[in-house]
């Protein structure tokens, strides 16, 4: 079992790293201008480039509660030009899923007002023009309800008719757009970087991109951006719409546990904290609990066995599965059976290494609370479970039991499952209910 965890915990670490992504999903912000070029001046005399960057942290900020990895082409530098072309490569270098460069409008009169949204023209894939466009919607609409004007979902091709993508489709006009869906440079048939191989649009290389002019930089809009409070509001609107797009869900927050795979919403997660505190179950190390792993019958009489303290019985064990004194469930099995807790198979075999079913397992502990001397007999509707068909005739009183001591209890759906596996999840909650209710 530990070493089906790390096979599969090594195959994700290795599609981390080959990936270069955290979480599958990847976002590249980029905040426009910056350095030496400072855009547009703002109605209360802001650069451009710093509310742009200040929107952009925000953006970031917001992202940052949910499964996606978040990378800004830049934080803010003093001097120079970073060029479009170099944000766009960036993106491509750190394998985006999606480019965000972010802008405050501009008009010389400061009559114009909304907000407007730039996507690919190329509709090779789904995940360009159609994908892009229902996303520049979703941020539109959210803008809207802080009062800013539409003013659509836009595109435009570069006038050079021969200028193309791999498709054969006229490139799009602006710069951070036809950059990431390229992948690179091609100036009069040069391509820079020198060596680099445009993407094949086609097969779904392009990253596609959206400039978000949130509104513009004076005249009525201008009430929209003088707060650090309101461009907070730009940038949730634009992360509302990035989640909503793309199916993003937040991140879970670690559970009071030493377990990293032990998350704080997680059904099971104070009953493993609480078994875990107990000494009753043991992580595979101090950092993995791996709850969808299923339990075997020889770990949980183990488990029983630790719950009495492991005292030691003499003899030697009946079952001819459990011969081997260097196991670790030797001496647990031993107990069991001598005190009836467990009785094996027909065929005289214990089963050491399979895994424990539900039913097992409440079988088990019925059979430990007479051990214990506290076994009441229960009353308790099966029927009420719409697989009752499927517990043993011989585990009858066993189940009536559990279930009248709420021990065993089925899923939202009247499913009780009493053959499907028991999870180490599975365990560590019904382990938790006895001990709380019975013990």
């Amino acid at each position: 079992m530990k070493k089906k965890y790390i096979i599969s915990f090594l195959f994700v670490l290795a599609m981390i790293l080959f990936s270069g992504k955290v979480f599958g999903f990847t976002v590249v912000i980029d905040p426009g201008h910056g350095g030496g070029e400072s855009g547009a001046i703002a109605q209360g005399g802001e650069l451009e480039k710093d509310l742009n960057l200040k929107i952009a942290r925000y953006l970031r900020d917001y992202l940052s509660d949910y499964d996606v990895t978040v990378y800004m082409t830049h934080n803010g530098f003093s001097g120079g030009e970073l060029e479009i072309f170099d944000r766009a490569i960036f993106a491509r270098e750190k394998n985006a899923d999606l480019v965000l460069s972010i802008h405050l409008n501009s008009t010389e009169t400061g009559t114009a007002n909304g907000a407007e949204v730039w996507v690919t023209a190329n509709t090779s894939l789904d995940k360009y023009n159609k994908n892009m466009t229902a996303f520049g919607n979703k941020v539109l609409g959210n803008l809207g309800s802080l009062g800013i004007a539409n003013r659509g979902v836009k595109t435009r091709l570069r006038s050079d008719s021969t200028d193309v993508y791999s498709d054969g489709t006229r490139a799009d006009y602006y710069g951070i757009i036809c950059y990431s869906m390229r992948g690179c440079k091609i100036d009069y048939g040069v391509i820079s970087p020198a060596g680099a191989v445009p993407a094949k649009v086609e097969a779904g290389e392009g990253v596609p991109a959206a400039i978000i002019e949130h509104c513009f930089l004076k005249g009525t809009d201008y009430k929209f951006i003088d707060s650090d409070a309101d461009l907070k509001k730009l940038a949730e609107a634009d992360g509302k719409a990035v989640v909503d797009q793309f199916g993003l869900k937040k991140k879970k927050q670690k559970g009071n546990t030493p377990f990293n795979d032990i998350y704080l919403d997680d059904w099971y997660h104070d009953a493993v904290k609480y078994t875990y505190e107990h000494n009753l179950i043991k992580g595979y190390n101090q950092t993995t609990f791996a709850p969808e792993d299923n339990l075997t019958r020889g770990m949980l009489v183990t488990i029983l066995h630790r719950m009495e303290g492991e005292p030691y019985v003499p003899g030697v064990s009946k079952f001819p599965d459990v011969q081997d004194t260097e196991e670790y469930y030797y001496v647990a099995v031993k107990w069991a059976t001598q005190n009836g807790i467990i009785h094996g198979y027909n065929n005289g075999n214990f089963g050491p290494e399979d895994p424990i079913t539900r039913e097992q397992l409440a079988v088990m502990l019925a059979h430990y609370t007479q051990y214990k001397g506290k076994y009441e007999k229960q009353t308790a509707n099966l029927n009420s479970f719409k697989d009752a068909n499927k517990i043993s005739s011989n585990a009858i009183e066993q189940i009536t039991w559990a279930v009248g001591v709420r021990v065993l209890e089925g899923n939202s759906s009247k499913y009780l499952n009493p053959q499907g596996n028991a999870t180490r999840a599975d365990v560590a909650a019904m382990l938790y209910k006895y001990c709380t209710r019975v013990k």
